[in-house]
């Protein structure tokens, strides 16, 4: 129970770093671009159109990664921007995350089940040799560990909007329904914004700024000094510019961009294009109230300046919420909007600029390349044509499953030899110039294969299921070691003459059985050539004994990088009529 746990866990962490880096990576691209663009244009257009352009940030957070039009830079760029980029490829190698059953590259993807073995039953004297029978239990990976920590991560945050929404709940049941001329104030000026639906206005005694909270049921908030300190001119723009937010539906909007921010709490340019968009929108509010004014908008600079002398005079709970004033600094920065900036005709963006924003999501939020479709290349007319068939040394390719190789880096790896053992290339397929290959359909069962380049040494691992035609990527991420153990019986003699095979684990829990090219001496001495690097581990076993010898398997051995030689335990087979098989 606790191994099917962990194995859920260790494949839920691996899916969850895979879209967690692929959406770092996309929305990273998207908030840089942005961020730029806005930086170069805000002192040349309406905040309006430059918070429609810093809205596209969350738009992508709520788009999936394989988002693709053919109008997206994905289709000239997805190399770099999608889940099988070199980028991430080379960072899940150094990670030891694996993307896919091995890495996907060029829009190839691998898949396969990982086979474990387990014992019917346990052994009760193997805790003094040196065979045992089961294989070793799951470990939880570290993706496992990132989804655990992201898990508590977005409770924790979670919670506590969950107690700025009590909080806000308890300032509206503690604050009272507004009297006199007030009321009236407020009805004049919804008619003016264009509200239909009648807006409760309340006294509070515990806010030190306008503001307006509530999403199904808008109210404004004001201070209980506020309608004395104010002339009702300058108290008519503060309920102008509340009535600003409940129309725009920033409530909603700014709900939808703190959960997104609370799910990608791990990417700082979220919060960077977060506190941006809420600039932007202060200043696109200020836009809307003053094409209200119109001819009274000379006075909105001064009142917001009377109404941050009032928030500002002492710390106020009224900074969680969406109000007049937030901060000093986003004051001064409206002011000198409002000033530098011809009044706003109309609040609305304008068809010039809808289309100019639609055009930058067109290009920008699809970054997922176009599916390839992959046909293996005609051996015959294709190497007089191009000179770059696939060497299949004979194997017939129809009905077969296309691949693809390349190096850490994400190169194309030509000339490396697609086979089934180390030891031998007899009848193994090479990767042509464009690191492609094809490979024959599997017989049966799941069928290991290994790619390996004479010229680096360099390694790739990676399962076949019979049923699975999905085209591979593969890439080389392991060095090659030889490997060398002894099989014996109880009385210490050899188990001459056998196969062995070699079971291999990668970090994420997936399993690949490789078998020797060489039987055991007399001595039961074995050996043979296995991928090693860091995150594998190799047991051995019999391949050809019976079914009560193959229950032995030989203690594992953690592999590194750069080893060449591995020395494997002595593995102890007993006879069967001594432990009751």
């Amino acid at each position: 129970m606790i191994d099917c746990v962990v194995n859920i866990l260790n494949k839920a962490g691996l899916q969850f770093c895979q879209y967690a880096l692929t959406m770092l990576l996309q929305s990273g691209a998207v908030i840089t671009v942005l961020l730029l663009i806005d930086l170069l244009i805000r002192k040349r257009v309406r905040a309006i159109f430059r918070y429609c352009i810093l809205m596209l940030v969350f738009v992508k957070l709520i788009l999936p990664p394989t988002f693709y039009l053919p109008t997206g830079i994905g289709r000239w760029c997805g190399d770099y921007l999608s889940a099988d980029s070199a980028i991430l490829k080379v960072a899940s190698v150094l990670s030891g995350v694996e993307t896919a059953e091995n890495v996907a590259v060029g829009g190839w993807h691998a898949s396969s089940q990982a086979h474990r073995v387990s014992p019917k039953r346990s052994h009760p004297q193997l805790e003094r040799g040196a065979g045992y029978l089961a294989c070793a239990p799951p470990n939880v990976t570290w993706p496992a560990v990132a989804l655990l920590i992201w898990l508590v991560t977005v409770l924790v945050l979670s919670v506590l909007l969950l107690e700025r929404m009590w909080f806000v709940a308890g300032l509206i049941r503690q604050s009272e329904p507004a009297k006199g001329r007030i009321v009236g104030s407020l009805e004049q000026c919804r008619s003016r914004v264009g509200i239909r639906n009648n807006i409760e206005l309340k006294i509070s005694h515990n806010v030190e700024s306008p503001a307006v909270c509530g999403l199904f049921r808008p109210k404004i908030l004001l201070p209980a000094s506020l309608p004395d300190g104010l002339s009702r001119h300058k108290l008519q723009t503060v309920l102008i510019h509340e009535l600003a937010h409940i129309k725009r539906g920033d409530l909603w909007v700014n709900l939808v961009q703190t959960v997104l921010q609370i799910i990608y709490f791990y990417n700082p340019l979220v919060w960077l294009a977060n506190s941006a968009v809420r600039s932007a929108r202060e200043q696109a509010v200020d836009e809307t109230a003053l094409a209200c004014l119109g001819a009274q908008a000379g006075e909105y600079g001064n009142t917001l300046i009377d109404i941050a002398e009032i928030a500002h005079a002492r710390p106020s709970l009224s900074l969680r919420l969406i109000g007049v004033v937030e901060s000093k600094k986003a004051l001064a920065r409206r002011i000198e909007h409002i000033i530098n900036r011809p009044l706003p005709r109309s609040p609305r963006l304008g068809t010039t600029g809808a289309l100019v924003v639609i055009v930058a999501a067109l290009v920008l939020l699809p970054m997922a390349r176009g599916q390839t479709t992959i046909t293996p290349p005609d051996q015959t007319a294709k190497n007089k044509q191009t000179g770059d068939a696939i060497k299949s040394g004979g194997i017939e390719t129809s009905g077969g499953i296309a691949g693809f190789v390349a190096d850490k880096s994400g190169k194309p790896c030509a000339d490396v030899y697609i086979t089934e053992s180390l030891g031998d290339f007899t009848g193994a397929v090479k990767s042509n110039e464009q690191g492609r290959f094809s490979l024959p359909a599997p017989r049966s069962g799941q069928k290991t294969w290994l790619a390996y380049s004479e010229d680096s040494r360099a390694v790739g691992i990676f399962n076949i299921s019979p049923n699975d035609r999905t085209p591979l990527g593969v890439v080389l991420k392991f060095n090659e070691a030889r490997i060398r153990g002894r099989i014996i019986k109880p009385n210490g003699k050899g188990v001459r003459d056998r196969k062995v095979e070699f079971i291999i684990t990668s970090a994420g829990g997936r399993t690949y059985h490789l078998p020797s090219n060489h039987k055991t001496d007399e001595f039961g001495n074995y050996h043979g050539i296995i991928p090693s690097g860091s995150g594998l581990t190799v047991r051995s076993r019999l391949l050809d004994g019976t079914e009560t010898e193959r229950k032995y398997i030989a203690r594992p051995v953690s592999l590194t990088d750069n080893q060449s030689f591995i020395p494997m335990p002595l593995l102890i087979i007993w006879p069967a009529q001594q432990q009751g098989f």
